[in-house]
């Protein structure tokens, strides 16, 4: 546009102004143009996601025992997922747990509301201790691992890793 002395058009001025305005809301490019500092995830978001987990097992035990890899992968396996808007879903040897999870300190807590989809009042084992406690897992590893506290008396040694 050439500036001529007149005065503009009032449909000349919205045009000037709609193409400045959409050139000062418009980010940056990754061509050239300056960065955008993003947020920095949370430790929560950094975790979300899926995770499988195996029994360290020596050699002789590898497919025996209710205990072993063989059989727990034949059940569906040891798998978490860690929703970012603080839910999970988890599926344990076929055993299917849904509930929240939070982090306390470098624990991971899995707080039980379903089991095999349904609720304690559901149930019609309503005396379940499978709803009674939290499940437990130390983070480690910068967060590359969770391990099933063994202090809460649990006989699984479980490592998991993301997928």
């Amino acid at each position: 546009m050439v500036y001529t002395g007149r005065p503009m058009s009032r449909t000349s001025l919205l045009a000037v102004v709609a193409l400045f305005g959409a050139a000062a809301c418009t980010p940056p490019s990754s061509k050239g143009g300056a960065a955008v500092p993003s947020k920095p995830a949370s430790r929560a978001e950094k975790l979300a996601g899926s995770w499988s987990g195996k029994a360290p097992e020596s050699e002789d035990k590898a497919r025996t025992g209710t205990e072993s890899n063989f059989l727990a992968e034949q059940l569906g396996g040891y798998r978490i997922e860690l929703q970012a808007d603080g839910s999970f879903s988890s599926s344990w040897r076929g055993l299917t747990k849904d509930g929240t999870w939070a982090i306390d300190g470098d624990t991971l807590v899995l707080k039980i509301e379903k089991v095999l989809g349904k609720t304690r009042g559901e149930t019609k084992a309503a005396d379940s201790p499978l709803f009674d406690q939290d499940t437990r897992l130390e983070i480690t590893d910068g967060d590359q691992t969770l391990k099933l506290s063994q202090k809460d008396g649990n006989s699984l040694p479980l490592q998991f890793k993301r997928d």
